[in-house]
């Protein structure tokens, strides 16, 4: 009788232990199952950290690229803009060495037109003096051709100072009228 009931005891334990290693080998395969999934998400966000790590890798080279042509650009800006100060400066100092060379040449031209009118009037006036000298010439001729050949010495010397003053204001007269020539031609440069 006991052994009966140890016996019995004994085939409820194992269909305990039968029941408690179904259980046992269910929850080991749920393990199982849980890990591969466990497993699985583990390397599909290591695949993830990776293309992320990668994005990153690719961002930054692309900023450094950017960076690198915006400092190229700026350095091209600033080297621009002193060559334009520069060259404003040279201009503005063209500009005022023309002004200054222009109120000199205008200044020269105004002493010229100044000394062409002068010289002018000097022309005219030798002109003048030339016509009347001319005509007391004429009419000494016109009087030694009535007289014939008898003139005075007086007369005779007379007729070579008049003559040579003729001859002389005509050297004059040609002198400036160069040089009322060369006025002309600077006033037109």
């Amino acid at each position: 009788e006991v052994v009966k009931i140890r016996i019995k005891d004994l085939e409820v334990s194992e269909t305990k232990l039968e029941k408690a290693e179904l259980i046992l080998k269910d929850d080991l395969t749920k393990l199982k199952s849980f890990t591969v999934m466990l497993v699985d998400e583990r390397k599909n966000m290591a695949d993830k950290i990776k293309q992320e790590e990668r994005r990153i890798e690719s961002l930054n080279r692309n900023f450094k690229v950017e960076q690198s042509k915006v400092m190229e650009v700026t350095e091209k800006l600033i080297e621009e803009s002193k060559k334009f100060l520069k060259l404003k400066s040279e201009m503005e100092e063209e500009v005022s060495n023309l002004t200054k060379e222009k109120e000199e040449l205008m200044n020269k031209l105004k002493s010229e037109e100044g000394k062409s009118l002068q010289l002018s009037c000097t022309v005219d006036l030798l002109k003048k003096r030339m016509d009347g000298i001319e005509e007391v010439e004429r009419e000494i001729a016109r009087g030694r051709v009535r007289k014939g050949p008898g003139f005075s010495g007086q007369e005779d010397n007379k007729i070579k100072e008049l003559t040579f003053e003729i001859e002389k204001l005509k050297n004059r007269l040609q002198q400036l009228e160069v040089v009322e020539g060369d006025l002309i031609k600077t006033e037109d440069e």
